[in-house]
């Protein structure tokens, strides 16, 4: 209900009318390794279903923080997760965020964020922020509905993917979320 009321509120700030399953939250997260990922942050994780998937399969040593900008959203993820770094912040202040708890560069970025809901500058400043918090081997792992890949600013997205990373793979169709998505993996270099 907290998903559903967000929207409704700020349908250009959630995006989505349902959280993402876990079988999303697998996919955004499958190319992460946890063996060698020392810093893995969190934009826009919404109510938490990729969040807790992060959380059961991080490693221990691994420093994980999640940026949210919706307050609602913010106090609900404290009261679920609260052993988790949950911040209040724009996602434009990943380097701040970072910089503050001595993370010099993240290894890993995943992000819930409504892109194809974006304007085109928004869109490029917060890839702006990613690729100034990822070090040089980081990787980025973003979604979109099916439904909004040929959207004026779903195909400005992916144009943008393409020119900021030197990689972008493209999942498979996730049928088995509401509604369906494909998974953007993003290699640094």
């Amino acid at each position: 209900m907290e998903f559903l009321k967000g929207f409704l509120k700020h349908p250009r700030a959630v995006g989505a009318v349902l959280p993402s399953s876990v079988h999303l939250a697998n996919e955004l997260l499958r190319h992460v390794d946890w063996k060698t990922t020392r810093a893995l942050a969190e934009i826009g994780p919404g109510t938490g279903p990729i969040t807790q998937s992060i959380l059961e399969q991080r490693h221990k040593t691994t420093v994980f923080f999640a940026v949210e900008l919706d307050r609602q959203f913010v106090k609900l993820l404290q009261s679920r997760f609260p052993k988790a770094d949950i911040v209040h912040a724009d996602a434009r202040e990943l380097r701040r965020l970072c910089d503050s708890r001595h993370i010099q560069h993240l290894d890993a970025l995943i992000s819930g964020l409504p892109w194809a809901v974006f304007p085109s500058d928004l869109q490029r400043n917060l890839l702006a922020a990613v690729l100034d918090s990822l070090g040089p081997k980081g990787k980025f792992s973003t979604f979109a509905y099916i439904h909004g890949l040929w959207l004026p600013a779903g195909i400005r997205f992916r144009c943008l993917l393409n020119e900021c990373f030197h990689s972008v793979e493209t999942s498979p169709i996730v049928w088995k979320n509401a509604p369906p998505a494909i998974v953007y993996h993003c290699q640094k270099e």
